[in-house]
């Protein structure tokens, strides 16, 4: 069995919620140890919850928990029945969608060889803590670490925010909002309409083959959000995977009081994507919906103008002389 040190992933980015290996080092150490499923120590983490000791012991909180399990209630669910061995909890909590499993323990704790299968089987994250805090400790201290990162990801992400709403103050149209987004995160940035025809692009570097939705994307993304609610005042945001051009993206959908307007899309490496460019890429949707709207105003209040320009024209017209 092979045991190793929790301890911060060396792809931990400040643009992104907290780690599995990130998080339980800064909230377990020094007594945590990974005893299984090391590739998934880069997993983000969304919450923290404690198995319970009674059915249901686990209730998902939407996927990425990290899931405490004291060994007292590991017991006292192996003595109410066979199918609360710890090997079929690991397979159980990785079908939820738990980013990892933390056994915690007063006292020296001995892993079966069947739960390591169990969790190496399923990539799985399994640390064990000998400690004498309670668990209730431990989820207060790792629900303060993701809620405090969290708070720093938001507060940039407002940040950027403003400073887009700024840039569609100016007036210089579309292409200035999605030229200063680029440059803000650092991302290839672009806004199809609802045809997926390109309405702009940045940086303008041309990229090879093209980073575009193909029918493959479009398909994917259409899949994705039907059915689902649109709401303008939280675009939704979709994960589109690597596309012809190798790069994955975020994808904003454009909502102007309910109508689809369009698409936005943020994209980089699949392996740079982070959650900052999620909120980005919503909080940006937002923006570009604004602008629209805009734009919309400008060219029904000139359309109205031509009108009664050709109406007093026609009036002169008919005029006796």
């Amino acid at each position: 069995m092979s045991e190793t040190a929790a301890g911060p992933s060396e792809h931990t980015s400040g643009a992104s919620t907290a780690e599995v290996g990130e998080l339980l080092h800064l909230a377990l150490q020094p007594r945590a140890r990974v005893l299984a499923g090391h590739p998934g120590l880069q997993r983000r983490v969304g919450w923290v919850t404690t198995l319970r000791g009674l059915p249901p012991i686990f209730e998902s909180s939407g996927g990425d928990e990290v899931v405490l399990a004291p060994v007292a209630t590991l017991d006292a669910l192996r003595a109410l029945s066979a199918e609360y061995d710890l090997s079929e909890i690991v397979v159980s909590l990785s079908e939820a969608g738990v980013a990892a499993v933390v056994v915690v323990s007063s006292h020296r704790w001995h892993c079966p060889a069947s739960v390591i299968a169990a969790a190496n089987a399923h990539r799985l994250p399994l640390f064990h803590v000998q400690t004498n805090r309670s668990a209730a400790e431990l989820e207060r201290t790792i629900a303060r670490l993701v809620v405090d990162r969290q708070a720093e990801l938001n507060q940039r992400a407002t940040e950027i925010y403003r400073q887009l709403a700024a840039a569609s103050l100016e007036g210089q149209g579309v292409e200035h909002i999605v030229q200063e987004a680029a440059a803000l995160v650092d991302r290839l940035v672009f806004v199809e309409d609802t045809t997926y025809h390109v309405l702009a692009t940045a940086p303008a570097e041309p990229v090879v083959p093209s980073p575009y939705s193909s029918l493959a994307d479009r398909q994917s993304l259409e899949a994705q959000l039907h059915g689902g609610e649109l709401n303008s005042s939280a675009p939704p945001v979709v994960r589109l995977g690597e596309g012809r051009s190798g790069l994955a993206r975020f994808t904003g959908v454009i909502l102007n009081r309910g109508q689809l307007r369009g698409f936005v899309s943020l994209c980089a490496s699949p392996s740079e994507l982070t959650d900052l460019d999620e909120l980005v890429a919503g909080r940006l949707a937002a923006v570009l919906a604004l602008e629209l709207a805009k734009q919309d105003a400008v060219r029904l209040a000139e359309r109205r103008d031509r009108e009664v320009l050709f109406d007093q024209l026609l009036a002169e017209a008919d005029a006796p002389s």
